[in-house]
């Protein structure tokens, strides 16, 4: 995710982001090839732990939703605004973890069978839980 904001930040921190579509239209601009978000944001790091929370409107070639964020920081960081951020497909990522050309679309929507998990990865259980909530 690439992103430029404006608001108060100070500090510096590592962050493990957590999006959560609030619609379809979220996750299917999540996956397609061109998404941009505008949102809200607040957080605050003091060491190992840290919380930031974040809103943001989603658009993209699918249409438009609604995304809330959930970021676990390490550091210090003490931050609020409004930030534009561009999120864009890792492909050389998903084709070292799957071992085959795997688009977003195609590893969270399972077109036909289009992606398998490889054994061993440690997915299998996180991907069961994923399908049994979206039933």
């Amino acid at each position: 995710m690439k992103g430029l904001g404006i608001g108060a930040n100070i500090g510096k921190s590592d962050k493990r982001i957590v999006l959560f579509p609030m619609t379809e239209h979220a996750l299917r601009n999540l996956t397609s090839d061109t998404k941009y978000q505008l949102g809200f944001e607040a957080g605050l790091a003091i060491g190992p732990i840290g919380r930031e929370i974040g809103i943001g409107a989603d658009f993209g070639d699918k249409g438009k939703g609604a995304t809330f964020s959930y970021v676990m920081e390490k550091g210090f960081m003490v931050s609020a605004g409004i930030e534009n951020n561009y999120v864009e497909k890792r492909s050389d990522i998903n084709m070292t973890f799957y071992g085959e050309h795997a688009t977003p679309e195609d590893i969270v929507f399972d077109k036909k069978g289009a992606v398998s998990i490889p054994p061993g990865r440690g997915v299998e259980a996180l991907h069961a839980k994923l399908t049994e909530l979206s039933m």
